[in-house]
């Protein structure tokens, strides 16, 4: 089995949703209708293969590919104000859910988490995992320039374990951390925080005057 892992997807629900507003993206057309998404100091040209899973699934097919892990991509839900980012980020989390549903022999995914609202997260984590149907997470590399290692994204107390456990009960393992950092040597509570998906994480575009909301 050949299964592309490193593949980003923007739901057409969120695309729409980001249309309506409110929404700290920018939603524009170029000439050939595909969704422009502007934020600052950068923008996304959302191609067919971006959000079109029809599409997806004739590139698949095309290119002789059994299965694709798809996820959202940066800056994910990171811009958005606090009240509207876990919304989006459930929102997206619907959607992706949905396909894997539909289209499971083809398409799985990684959930995306609201993390610039951490006390909104875990809940978000959880959904994904028990309800959803995940089995891990993609955050990026941090969150507008702030370490994931930072204790603002440590657990609640409540629930120190409760789903990154199921996380990896589910089949993802989690990580030590960042390499060469004294957190991911010591901090357990951080392992748990981040979920399973470590290892899949991939860059985010860093805003260092744009902390996470807390």
């Amino acid at each position: 089995m050949i299964i592309d892992f490193h593949n980003h997807f923007y739901p057409p629900e969120f695309i729409q949703a980001v249309r309506k507003g409110p929404s700290n993206f920018r939603v524009t057309d170029d000439e050939e209708g595909n969704p422009v998404l502007h934020s600052p100091g950068d923008y996304n040209v959302v191609v067919p293969g971006h959000r079109d899973i029809e599409y997806r699934t004739r590139v698949l097919n095309e290119a002789e590919v059994d299965m694709q892990v798809i996820t959202f991509t940066a800056p994910g839900t990171y811009l958005e104000t606090s009240d509207r980012a876990p919304y989006l980020a459930s929102l997206v989390n619907d959607a992706l859910a949905k396909i894997v549903e539909e289209r499971g022999d083809r398409f799985t995914s990684l959930a995306h988490l609201p993390l610039t609202v951490p006390a909104a997260a875990p809940a978000e984590a959880e959904r994904a995992i028990t309800q959803l149907g995940f089995r891990g997470f993609m955050p990026f590399g941090n969150v507008n320039g702030v370490p994931l290692a930072d204790e603002r994204f440590w657990p609640p107390p409540s629930r120190p374990h409760t789903w990154s456990w199921q996380a990896c009960r589910n089949g993802f393992q989690t990580s030590n951390g960042p390499s060469g950092t004294s957190e991911g040597r010591s901090r357990t509570s951080w392992r748990d925080w981040t979920g399973a998906s470590m290892r899949t994480r991939s860059p985010g575009k860093t805003s260092p005057d744009r902390p996470p909301t807390t």
